[in-house]
This record gives structure tokens, C-alpha cells and sequence, in this order.
């Protein structure tokens, strides 16, 4: 009888694995990264309410990062989707490769990544997303003999009281759009958004 309950706990254990893990890169999927970042919202409003002492896991920060690689359609046009596949998972790894095991890289769909970087305020999180927009940039995509270069486009929102995962989306998602507006490359915070 254990035996038989601890091979279906592994099992469960890949299900949930199949679920929540994008297949293609190994990072969380958009549906696991939700799910993920609900959890530590919810603790972030548990540790801000009863303060630190309270709290058997207390978080009072949340920084989210949201990432687009820049001119992808261009990449899988010229050299094709194998090439674009191979973009994807080389940026999801170095985004991993680049946070903390704390932190949470997500696939947020196509070519957009989010990353939620726990303890962080937006200045932290845009030091953070610097340090990984030029990990992209330094590292050129290996592809058939090849060499391609890469760059990514990010945007930085902190969480704040009474935030939603969807208000920190919409204001991650807003800068970024900026980052890309103003040239691509580049790390823009929601709060110097004018």
C-alpha cells in the first residue's frame, strides 16, 4: 500500500509537471506562473496586514518583470521556426539561469517571458532586469554554424497595496511597451512612465 501511494504521488508530481511547466522551454506556463504568483500575493496581503512578526512567511515586496524578445517574427522568417524555438528556450534559460530559485520565470505566451522577483521593489527588479537584458544581448543564439544576435525588451512594476496579478500584468506589460516604442533593448520602470 505504500508503495502504490508513493508511485502516485510521483505520478501527480509529473501531471502537475505537465500542467504547469511550458514544454518547449521548462519554465512555468502562463497557466502555472498565475497560479504560482497568486499564492505569494496572497502572502505578500498576509504579511503586510499582520506585519512580519505575525506571519509564519512573511513577503513584503513583489517585483514583476515582463519581457518581449525583440523583432522575433523577423528571426523565425529569415532563419525559420526551428530557429525561433531555439531563441525561446535559450532566453527562458538564461532568464532562470539569471534569478534566484525564489523567483518565478514564466512563459507568458509567443515571445513574452514574466518573471516575479519576490522581496523586490521596482528599483530592484529593474537592476534585475538589466542585469538579464544584457545577459540576452551578450550571448548570441547558436543556430546551425550560425551566430544570431538577441535582445529583449522589458518593462518593471513593483506590487502595490490592493494589486491583483492583473493590475501588475497591465503595468509591467504598459513598460515594456515603452522599452519597445523607445528602441528596443532596453529596461523601462512603470514609474518613469510619465
Amino acid at each position: 500500500m505504500a508503495s502504490e501511494l508513493s508511485a502516485l504521488r510521483k505520478e501527480i508530481a509529473k501531471l502537475r509537471l505537465l500542467v504547469y511547466k511550458d514544454p518547449l522551454t521548462g519554465v512555468y506556463n502562463r497557466r502555472g506562473f498565475i497560479e504560482e504568483v497568486q499564492k505569494i500575493l496572497a502572502a505578500v496581503e498576509r504579511g503586510r496586514a499582520h506585519g512580519r512578526s505575525k506571519a509564519k512567511f512573511s513577503l513584503t515586496a513583489l517585483c514583476l518583470v515582463m519581457l518581449d524578445i525583440d523583432n522575433f517574427k523577423k528571426l523565425n522568417d529569415t532563419y525559420g521556426h526551428d530557429a525561433g524555438d531555439a531563441a525561446l528556450k535559450d532566453v527562458a534559460q538564461t532568464l532562470a539561469d539569471g534569478v534566484r530559485q525564489s523567483d518565478f520565470v514564466g512563459r507568458w505566451g509567443g515571445e513574452e517571458f514574466v518573471i516575479a522577483l519576490l522581496g523586490a521593489n521596482e528599483k530592484d527588479g529593474a537592476l534585475v532586469a538589466e542585469n538579464l537584458r544584457r545577459a540576452v544581448a551578450d550571448k548570441k543564439l547558436a543556430f546551425k554554424k550560425k551566430k544570431i544576435p538577441l535582445s529583449a525588451s522589458f518593462g518593471v512594476t513593483e506590487f502595490r497595496l490592493k494589486d491583483d496579478l492583473g493590475k501588475l500584468i497591465d503595468r509591467a506589460d504598459k513598460a515594456m511597451y515603452v522599452a519597445k516604442k523607445g528602441g528596443k533593448n532596453q529596461v523601462v520602470k512603470f514609474s518613469d512612465i510619465p
